[in-house]
C-alpha cells in the first residue's frame, strides 16, 4: 500500500486492527526451555536455529501477527536466513507495525538456503511443543519439511513477500533521539495496559507521551505519570509489545530513532530486536487539562492496597452483589460497602491521615469492576493514597496519579 494512501485511512485501520486483536484468543506464552535433541543430519538444503529464539520471537510478536488474515505474510512469522552473516531474521507485520528478531543460524552455511519463507503463526503454535531444542527445516524438491521429535512433517512452502516485510522509511545512527531504560518505560506501560485492554473505544486505546509525562484518558479514567521520553503515542498493540520487552529485557536499554518516511514513525532497537510503528502524536487538550484540574484533589488518606483491592474484587464476584460499592470516610477509617440485593456488607480499613483539611463527608457510589480495573494499575503498591470528591476519586502511588469519574449518591 502507498504511504499516502495509508495515511488517509490510518485511524480507521488502527481501530479495526485493535478490534481484531481483542477478538483473537489470548494465546498463552510459550515456555522457551527445551532440552530434547533431534537428529540434524539431512541431505537437502536446510536451515537450523535454536528453538528458544523462535519461541522468544513468537511470544514477542503474537499480537502483531493477524492469524485471520487471508494474506500469508500477515498471518505468519517469516523466516529470512542470511547465510553469509550466519544469522536468521524472524519477521512479523500487520502493515502498521513491523517487527524483526535476529538469531544465530546453525549448521553448514554452504548447505543453508537463503530464500525467505512464511509459516502461519497458528501452525507454529501447534508444532512448537513437538520440536527439539533446535529447529530443522529442509526443502526437498518443492516441498518443505520440519523435523519434529518423532518424524518429519510436510508443510506448505510459502514464499515470504519481502515488499510487505521491509521496514518503511530510512533510519541511520544520526537519527537516534533517545535511549531509555526498559524498566522505566516498561513499568509505565505495565501500569496502564490493563485499562487499554478493557477499553471499548478504539480512539482511547493509546498511551500518550508528551515529553515529560505519560497519560491515558478515557470516559472513566485519567491516569498520568512523570517520565522523560520523546513525544510519541503507543497504540494498544505497541503498548503490548513494550510490555513484553519489559518482561524479557527490563535491565536493558531501548534506543529510539526517528524515521525518514511520509508518515511519522519511530524505530526501536534493543539487543537483537527491531520494531517500527506509526507515531500519531497526540497532545492533551486544554479542556481535558482543566477538567482534570477541577476533579483532582490532594491525597487525604492512605490505605492498604491489598485489603482495598480484595474487597472491591469481592464485590465483582459475589452472585448477589449489584456490582456497586460505596466509599465513605468514617472517622479514622475508610468504609467500603458492598451493595447487594440482600443488603449492604460493610468493611473498614485503617487509614493514615495525609491532610489537615476536613475530609470529604459524603458517600461515593462507584461501579466495582471499574474501580477494580483502575486498582490493577497500582498492583506494585503496598499502600495507596486516596482522595474522594464530588466528581471523582483520586488515587496516587509514587509518581502515578489517577482519577476515576463516578456517580455520586
Amino acid at each position: 500500500m502507498e504511504e499516502n494512501a495509508l495515511e488517509d485511512i490510518i485511524k480507521a485501520t488502527q481501530s479495526l486492527n485493535d478490534l481484531v486483536m481483542n477478538t483473537e484468543p489470548d494465546l498463552d506464552e510459550i515456555v522457551e526451555d527445551n532440552n530434547d535433541e533431534i537428529n540434524l543430519e539431512v541431505n537437502y538444503p536446510y536451515i537450523i536455529f535454536y528453538r528458544s529464539d523462535l519461541v522468544r520471537a513468537m511470544n514477542l510478536c503474537n499480537k502483531i501477527v493477524q492469524p485471520k488474515s487471508n494474506t500469508t505474510t500477515y498471518n505468519s512469522i517469516s523466516l529470512v536466513p542470511v547465510p553469509f552473516d550466519k544469522c536468521i531474521w524472524f519477521y512479523a507485520t500487520n502493515e502498521l507495525s513491523h517487527f524483526r528478531y535476529r538469531a544465530e543460524l546453525l549448521g553448514d552455511m554452504k548447505e543453508t538456503w537463503d530464500f525467505p519463507i512464511s509459516i502461519p503463526l497458528t501452525i507454529l503454535q501447534k508444532l512448537v511443543k513437538l520440536m527439539g531444542n533446535k529447529v530443522l527445516l529442509y526443502k526437498k524438491e518443492e516441498n518443505l519439511y520440519i523435523r519434529l521429535l518423532d518424524g518429519d512433517l510436510l508443510l506448505d512452502l510459502r514464499q515470504a513477500d519481502m515488499t510487505i516485510l521491509t521496514f518503511p522509511g530510512d533510519v541511520s545512527d544520526k537519527d537516534k533521539i533517545a535511549e531509555l531504560k526498559i524498566n522505566t518505560i516498561g513499568s509505565v506501560v505495565n501500569n496502564i495496559l490493563p485499562l487499554l485492554q478493557a477499553e471499548i473505544r478504539g480512539e482511547a486505546k493509546r498511551i500518550s507521551f508528551t515529553g515529560d509525562k505519560a497519560y491515558y484518558n478515557s470516559s472513566f479514567y485519567y491516569i498520568e505519570t512523570s517520565i522523560k521520553t520523546p513525544r510519541m503515542t503507543l497504540s494498544l498493540r505497541d503498548a503490548d509489545f513494550i510490555n513484553k520487552l519489559f518482561k524479557y529485557y527490563k535491565n536493558d536499554e531501548i534506543q529510539i530513532f526517528s524515521v525518514k518516511s511520509n508518515l511519522s514513525r519511530l524505530f526501536l532497537k534493543i539487543n537483537n530486536i527491531e520494531y517500527e510503528f506509526i507515531n500519531s502524536i497526540n497532545s492533551i487538550s486544554d479542556i481535558i487539562t482543566q477538567q482534570m484540574n477541577n476533579i483532582v484533589k490532594e491525597p487525604e488518606v492512605m490505605v492498604s492496597y491489598d485489603r482495598l483491592y480484595r474487597t472491591v474484587t469481592l464485590a465483582t464476584t459475589l452472585p448477589y452483589s449489584t456490582g456497586d460499592v460505596i466509599l465513605k470516610y468514617n472517622k479514622d477509617k475508610l468504609q467500603t460497602s458492598i451493595i447487594s440485593n440482600r443488603g449492604n456488607s460493610d468493611f473498614s480499613f485503617t487509614t493514615e491521615l495525609l491532610t489537615e483539611n476536613k475530609l470529604y463527608d459524603k458517600e461515593v457510589l462507584v461501579r466495582a469492576e471499574t474501580l477494580r480495573r483502575l486498582l490493577t494499575s497500582f498492583n506494585e503498591a503496598d499502600k495507596l493514597s486516596i482522595a474522594l470528591a464530588d466528581l471523582g476519586i483520586t488515587l496516587e502511588y509514587k509518581n502515578i496519579k489517577a482519577i476515576m469519574m463516578h456517580t455520586n449518591i
